[in-house]
């Protein structure tokens, strides 16, 4: 398979799960000290952002888990690949906010083995996507 398909294979890949994972975070439970009702992915980036890296394969793939203080002072999750692109399933919050996710101040973060992003991950298995 040459560089241009795989490449293609992999983008296709990672719009599917993005989607899978947001279609299913109402699973996710949200950091109680971030959780808003007007605003439903606040709190929640952590847990999606792991179960994203672990059904797109983690580091073994490529992925990095990436981690940013937001100017609330809010730390926020999202993943990103080989060539930096961000795979961000709750961006929404800030756009909810009118504001931007703060990927400029990233880094790659090594993450702990709980296992709070394992409900979301088992859902986004299960879930078909036409």
């Amino acid at each position: 398979m040459n560089g241009k398909i795989l490449k293609q294979k992999m983008q296709a890949i990672e719009v599917i799960a993005l989607r899978k994972c947001v279609e299913c975070l109402h699973f996710a439970n949200a950091d109680a000290r971030f959780a808003s009702v007007r605003n439903p992915t606040r709190g929640k980036s952590y847990v999606a952002a792991r179960a994203l890296l672990d059904y797109l394969g983690g580091k073994k793939r490529g992925y990095r888990l990436m981690r940013a203080v937001d100017q609330h002072n809010v730390p926020h999750y999202w993943v990103a690949n080989s060539q930096d692109a961000i795979l961000d399933p709750t961006k929404a919050q800030y756009e909810v906010m009118g504001e931007f996710p703060p990927y400029t101040t990233g880094i790659s973060v090594s993450y702990r083995p709980k296992n709070k992003h394992r409900t979301l991950l088992a859902a986004m298995r299960r879930l078909k996507v036409a």
